[in-house]
């Protein structure tokens, strides 16, 4: 479902002291959190600290925020600040908690959402939007059976507490945000709430101008990275000696020897209209016999690597299909049908083993490295003439789905670039927004076992997009491309071993 954009209402403490007072009653216990012994709370997991912090949030009954009137199904309060050291000259002035600041979302029993964010200075919010029915009652059965919090208290700056109402109290759970409950993810996502996980933001460790590229140690037939003089090689023949490669901003597609990069074979796209046609992606068979050419016109193009003569089908390849996607090993390949339908095709059994849901059109196919799994990403326009992106994961020989992951923990909006597989496929890289529809494009890294969004390589300085051009993947490191034409580098298994050791236990 489409995030929802906030109306927000600012308004200064001084003047408007009774609504500070009415707001911060939304949230059971919310006017305790000025104490310092509730900031303070132990995280050590001894049982009286937990009881202790936990029991304002039991009280009732919950309120909604800013005008919503209908009666409280549940909150959520994200804390933030408690965490930081106050400067004690300003601490003297305004109290020992000023840094500390909360979030509250209530969802009402009539299926509306509000909101409101009080800091020390002020407050804002916005609200009652109404959640979609179907989101609205899936969220009912959610909050119906809450993950257990094992009566464990996060560290301080992580906490996320649920109240469900219960009578005239509420049941209370504290969530830690570095690792939330798949319940919980389900929750915020289904409610359009705007919280992001606690999850590692990794700078660039090596930076390089693009006269440097030299230096990098990209070598100058990689595949799909953005070269000097703008050339984008699409493929690399299995002997290594062709290279497939296209100028970004020309129609022409060139084979050129690998060694004297002269050109064995050349076309250009024709341009009838306005469109502009090119080449986009290119696969030579395993055995190097024939280059499979995809545009982005509805067409399979097949070449004779030796003759450079169009070629009319091959066995592997499904008949009727406007674009095939294969595997490293052509075992197995997504097929797009005239209709726009994509089903995910055994070559040897040469049949459709089944319909790929992609919720939207197909954007990017990427195959783990043993080809056992296939990351795809895809889009469809809501509506209200917003986008929605998904990038999802499925088993090869079965079909079987395995995950949905999400940028952020969270449905996205704006864009998903193309995946990218790393360490033995347990992790998958793609570029997200660094923000929920907003920022720099970030690399994404998920935990491909669990699902789980872990960190972000960070943007560029100045506005990017997610096109796959821009990222490489060269062993352990990680080279992306900025529009200012900077290259920036990380170490993945740095990165890694930080997010694996940095992950909460449940």
């Amino acid at each position: 479902m489409a995030s929802r954009n906030l109306l927000l209402c600012v308004l200064a403490v001084a003047s408007c002291a009774g609504l500070v007072q009415a707001a911060g009653q939304g949230v059971a216990g919310q006017n305790n959190v000025e104490s310092p012994s509730r900031v303070s709370g132990e995280s050590d997991g001894r049982p009286s600290a937990y009881e202790s912090w936990i029991r304002p949030y039991r009280a009732g009954p919950l309120k909604g925020n800013f005008g919503d009137t209908n009666e409280t199904l549940f909150n959520i309060t994200v804390i933030e600040g408690d965490d930081l050291k106050p400067d004690p000259s300003t601490a003297a002035v305004m109290g020992p908690n000023y840094r500390v600041s909360w979030r509250s979302y209530a969802v009402s029993k009539k299926g509306t959402l509000s909101f409101f964010r009080h800091t020390q200075p002020s407050i804002m919010g916005g609200g009652p939007w109404t959640i979609p029915a179907e989101d609205f009652g899936k969220l009912q059965s959610l909050v119906a059976s809450l993950p257990d919090d094992h009566a464990l208290l996060p560290p301080l700056g992580h906490r996320l507490v649920v109240q469900v109402a219960k009578g005239p109290g509420a049941l209370a759970r504290v969530y830690d945000r570095a690792n939330l409950p798949d319940r919980i993810l389900q929750i915020l996502r289904l409610a359009g709430i705007d919280i992001k996980p606690m999850v590692p933001s990794f700078e660039a460790e090596k930076k390089w101008t693009l006269d440097k590229f030299s230096e990098t140690g990209i070598p100058p037939n990689v595949i799909g990275f953005r070269l000097p003089k703008d050339f984008l090689n699409l493929a690399l023949s299995p002997d290594q000696s062709l290279i497939v490669r296209r100028p970004l901003f020309a129609t022409m597609t060139q084979v050129v020897n690998a060694k004297t990069m002269t050109a064995v074979y050349q076309t250009f796209e024709p341009q009838p209209g306005p469109r502009w046609i090119y080449i986009h992606h290119a696969w030579f068979t395993p055995d190097g016999r024939y280059l499979l050419l995809l545009s982005n016109r509805p067409e399979i193009r097949i070449l004779d690597a030796k003759t450079w003569q169009p070629v009319k089908t091959l066995a592997e390849i499904p008949a009727g299909g406007i674009a095939y996607y294969p595997s490293s090993d052509w075992a197995h390949g997504l097929v797009v049908s005239a209709e726009g339908v994509v089903g995910l095709w055994d070559a040897h059994a040469h049949r459709k083993l089944v319909t790929i849901d992609l919720d939207g059109e197909l954007q990017s196919v990427s195959f783990s490295p043993d080809n056992s799994l296939v990351a795809v990403t895809s889009g469809h326009q809501n509506p209200d003439q917003s986008s929605t992106f998904h990038l999802r994961i499925w088993e090869t020989k079965s079909g079987k789905l395995v995950h949905e992951l999400f940028p952020l923990e969270h449905d996205d909006h704006d864009g998903i670039g193309e995946p990218w597989w790393w360490g033995n496929s347990r992790y998958l890289l793609a570029p997200i927004r660094e923000d929920h529809m907003a920022g720099a494009y970030v690399v994404g890294i998920w935990d491909v076992q669990s699902g789980r969004y872990r960190g972000g390589f960070s943007g560029c300085e100045y506005p990017d997009t997610p096109e796959a051009h821009a990222v490489l993947l060269q062993g352990q490191q990680l080279f992306k491309r900025c529009p200012d034409e900077t290259l920036y580098m990380w170490d993945v298994s740095a990165a890694v071993e930080k997010i694996e050791t940095g992950i909460p236990k449940r």
